[in-house]
Formats: structure tokens, C-alpha cells, sequence
């Protein structure tokens, strides 16, 4: 429970990170600056609700794009007053709000259920009516929830031609229960948020009550709000109105896991462009926010001035997959996702002892509920530190509660960019398994750092009874030094998700059994 709490203050942090910081980092002489052409209005929206909105108008006149900007989870308006001012100076109409439920808005949070998005569109109205926003050029740019938001706005509204969207969620409910594994921490956090920052709806109230007795059981309710609430299922909204698609989110996104955006990205068939940089939830865009014209805010200001002022600058002809590789912080840039060019078995090292493992054909038993070393990372966002991966001596994991395979050691630095993919067998004396698996750079010294980790729980086995399992870790960009080797763990301990495990079950893992590690020339 300590872990779990330190973890929820620590991301909660996050989450408000926008308005947090940067009404830390305020003084008076920049707020002045910020404040030109800045006023504070009330905009109303459906069911006699009224939201907290900041406008913020350029110097020149004439019509200007707009640019709308709904915040991130228990976030105020005034989160983007940096973000706004960039903007403004570069000609865009903006108008930010705090979305219905949080704080100075009315109404209660029902985390992007259908009226919170119709409000973005209100939002519109409102802007075209008062100030001299042009009709013909309107985006959307948002953070975290205001990211999802966005979308889900931009799929419904065709006047949007625009959306970058920042550290978003494109599947509701693989970001809660991905591969029907809670996210027990991740709720944890949502719902400590928003209730401390404003009302919960009847929606989010009835999933924290039952989340909170029965994680297993809340899969299914979370399967039924994701319906309305995932990007993915409009994204031939997108698609027809060839809405222009800016996705950027960290390799480590605790909240919601990148490997979302890939397939959303894939769907896509317009004008789109997908970022991946090394951190936490909103990590990757927080020195922007705070004023400084780098990473997904500066890429933000490119996009939208290429699609919605004619900007000629190049956004639109580089490489659209831009991934940041966690080793050498360098950037991998691809014109499609990078698929798997080679799959290699990792065995057991030599001196594994798993019960039932013979060399070839295998099966290899751990005890569920036993922790390991393995274990996913002490999620931290800082402004002044990089991300702080998780670390294992895997070699110290014990076979009769973890599996690990081994790679050798490469003798030359080695890139895996991608999606790694797991292939095996399991079975339990259960009718359920839940498994983590990590795939981990050892160094020399034995010291394995994490790049990738992904859940999965089974339902409705038969006991003793195998079933094959393939399942995509999340995405990485990393390379291996000379010297280093690849290891893959697999255990049944998290404190990150739920688990199915009944109390004294052991899982089998059997072959035949691939990493397929992408490995792009």
C-alpha cells in the first residue's frame, strides 16, 4: 500500500503537471508578458453548465486560425498559458478551458463520455462568435484527457482540420485494462484526481466503487465505457474529413501505454505523424509548457502552422515516425512503423533449474503470487532529471517464481526498434493466468534495465490445459552497447495491474517460444 500511494501522488503530479508548474515557475514580469491580449470569460455549455475559459487573441489583426484547447485531468485553464502564448505570437486564435466537472467549470467529470466532447464543439461556437477566428482553420491541441478529447472532438466536428494530441489515449479500455489486466494504480490516480478536483459522474463513481472490491470485475464495465470513449472506433471520421494528426506520447507512458497509438496510427490515412520520446506520462511535453519552444510543443506549433496558416516549413514531408531511443537519447526516424526483421528464441541460460525444463522441447512451472525482482518502473515525472528506468539483477530472479531467457552478448551496438512480440504456451491449475513480462538490457555487471514490459491475464482455462498466447510488449527504441545482451522475465506479481491468479495456482510455460525482437536495418 506504501508503494501504491507514493506512486499515486507521484503521477497525480503528472497529471496536473500543466497548470502545477507553471503557476510555480510564474513571476510577475513574465506574467505581464503573458498576459497581453489574455482575458477570462465563461462560455456556456449543454445542461446549463458553464466552463472556465482563458482567451487568448494575437496582436495583428484580421482572422486568425483557431485553436482550441481543452485541459488535462484535474487541470485549470490556465495550464496552457505558455503553450497559448507560443501560439498567439505565431498568429492562432486560442481559447482554453477547463473541461466540464473539474474545479471553476460546472457539471461533473465523466471522463470524455459524449457530452464533455460535444462541449470542444461549443467551445467553437462560441469562439467564432466572439472573437474573429477563422471559420475555415480550426484545431485542436490537448494534453493527457484533453488530448483524447481532442480526438474524439476532431471525429465528431469536421470543421476540425487539425489535432495534436499529447500524451493521449486512443483505447479507453486497453489504457485500463489492457490485454484485461486492470490498471489498478492508473485508476487509482484518475479517481483520486478527480475527486479531490472535482465531481465524478455516475459512470466514473459506479467504476471506482467497483474497481475497488473487484478488480477482475471491473474489465467488463470498463469494455462497456470504452465504447464511446475510444479515438480508434472513429477513426474513419478521421479519415474522411482527412483530419491532419499529430500523436505524441512517451516510450513509458504509465497512464496509457503506447502501443495504443500504433494501431490508431496504422488506421490513419491522412496527413499524420506519430512521436515516441523517452519518458513518463507528459514528461515529454512539460519543459514545454513551461515556456520553452522544445519537443512536442515546438513539433505542436509546426504541425498546426503547416495545416491550418499554409506554413511551408517540412512538417509535412519528413519522416512521420519519429522514435527517441532511450540508450543514446538520438531520434530513429521511419516512413512506416518498423516491422520485425528477424525472430530469435532466447533459451534458458545455462543453469537454469525450472522444474520440467529440458533442453528443445520444454515446460517450465513457477508459483504464482511469489514477487520478483522484475517489476515494471517507480513511475516519477521530474523537470530537472531524466526518466528513472527500473532495474533488476535478473540473473538473481528465482526459477521457482520467474523465467528468464538470455540472448549473447552482442559484440557490436545493436538497434531494436519496434514492437518486440512474445509467443508461447500457458496453462494453470486454475481457470485463470495473469503474467508480466520484461524484456531487459544487462549490462556487463548483470544489471538489467527495462525497455519493455507488457500484462496479460487468460480467462476460462482448462486446468493443466495449454494455450498458445502471442502479445506485443510495448513499443521500444533502444540500442544494446557491445557487451550487452537481451533478457526477457516473466512473473506474476505487479503492484502496476490486477491479477486472476488464484491463491496457490502455478502456471506452465511451454515451447515452442519466440521473442520476435524488430530489428530494422
Amino acid at each position: 500500500m506504501r508503494r501504491l500511494k507514493l506512486w499515486a501522488i507521484i503521477a497525480a503530479a503528472a497529471l496536473v503537471a500543466g497548470s502545477l508548474f507553471i503557476a510555480l515557475a510564474h513571476h510577475a514580469a513574465k506574467r505581464r508578458e503573458l498576459m497581453r491580449g489574455v482575458t477570462t470569460t465563461s462560455i456556456p455549455v449543454s445542461g446549463g453548465v458553464h466552463l472556465a475559459a482563458e482567451v487568448v487573441t494575437p496582436q495583428t489583426s484580421g482572422r486568425h486560425p483557431l485553436v482550441v484547447m481543452p485541459t488535462s485531468w484535474g487541470a485549470e485553464e490556465t495550464q496552457y498559458e505558455y503553450v497559448a502564448r507560443l501560439f498567439a505570437d505565431a498568429g492562432f486564435q486560442v481559447v482554453a478551458y477547463t473541461q466540464r466537472g473539474f474545479t471553476n467549470s460546472g457539471g461533473v467529470i465523466d471522463f470524455a463520455g459524449p457530452v464533455t466532447v460535444a462541449d470542444a464543439s461549443t467551445v467553437i461556437d462560441w469562439a467564432l462568435k466572439h472573437t474573429d477566428a477563422d471559420p475555415d482553420e480550426i484545431g485542436m491541441l490537448g494534453d493527457s484527457y484533453g488530448a483524447g478529447v481532442s480526438l474524439l472532438a476532431a471525429e465528431r466536428d469536421p470543421r476540425i482540420k487539425a489535432v495534436t494530441a499529447l500524451s493521449t489515449w486512443t483505447d479507453w479500455g486497453y489504457s485500463f485494462a489492457p490485454n484485461d489486466t486492470v490498471s489498478v494504480q492508473a485508476l487509482h490516480v484518475l479517481m483520486t484526481v478527480g475527486a479531490s478536483k472535482g465531481r465524478l459522474g455516475p459512470d466514473l463513481t459506479r467504476l471506482n466503487a467497483v474497481y475497488a472490491t473487484d478488480p477482475s470485475a471491473a474489465v467488463t464495465l470498463i469494455d462497456q465505457l470504452a465504447a464511446t470513449r475510444s479515438p480508434i472506433d472513429g477513426v474513419a471520421a478521421l479519415n474522411k474529413n482527412k483530419t491532419a494528426v499529430l500523436l505524441a506520447n512517451g516510450e513509458q507512458d504509465s497512464i496509457f501505454a503506447p502501443q495504443q497509438l500504433v494501431t490508431f496510427y496504422d488506421k490513419l490515412t491522412g496527413p499524420r505523424r506519430l512521436q515516441l520520446a523517452v519518458g513518463d506520462h507528459t514528461q515529454a511535453e512539460l519543459q514545454g509548457f513551461l515556456g520553452k519552444k522544445v519537443g512536442p510543443v515546438a513539433d505542436a506549433l509546426e504541425w498546426m502552422s503547416h495545416y491550418l496558416l499554409g506554413t511551408a516549413n517540412g512538417i509535412d514531408t519528413a519522416a512521420p515516425i519519429q522514435l527517441e531511443d532511450a540508450a543514446t537519447l538520438t531520434t530513429h526516424s521511419y516512413q512506416s512503423w518498423p516491422a520485425a526483421d528477424s525472430t530469435r528464441d532466447l533459451p534458458l541460460p545455462d543453469g537454469a533449474v525450472n522444474a520440467g525444463h529440458v533442453p528443445g522441447r520444454w515446460t517450465s512451472l513457477i508459483a504464482t503470487g511469489i514477487d520478483t525482482q522484475a517489476h515494471t518502473a517507480p513511475e516519477t515525472v521530474n523537470l530537472t532529471a531524466p526518466y528513472r528506468f527500473a532495474t533488476a539483477n535478473v540473473a538473481g530472479i528465482p526459477t521457482t517464481s520467474g523465467l528468464r531467457w538470455s540472448s549473447p552478448e552482442v559484440t557490436a551496438p545493436q538497434t531494436i526498434s519496434g514492437t518486440p512480440k512474445l509467443t508461447m504456451s500457458v496453462a494453470s491449475t486454475g481457470a485463470s493466468a495473469t503474467f508480466f513480462a520484461y524484456l531487459y538490457d544487462v549490462s556487463g555487471t548483470g544489471l538489467g534495465t527495462l525497455m519493455s514490459t507488457t500484462p496479460e491475464t487468460i480467462t476460462g482455462l482448462a486446468s493443466g490445459t495449454p494455450r498458445s498466447v502471442s502479445l506485443d510488449l510495448t513499443p521500444v527504441a533502444w540500442t544494446l552497447a557491445a557487451g550487452h545482451h537481451l533478457a526477457l522475465v516473466v512473473d506474476t506479481v505487479d503492484a502496476r495491474w490486477s491479477t486472476r491468479n488464484a491463491a496457490g495456482t502455478t502456471l506452465a510455460f511451454s515451447s515452442p517460444a519466440a521473442l520476435s525482437l524488430p530489428e530494422p536495418s
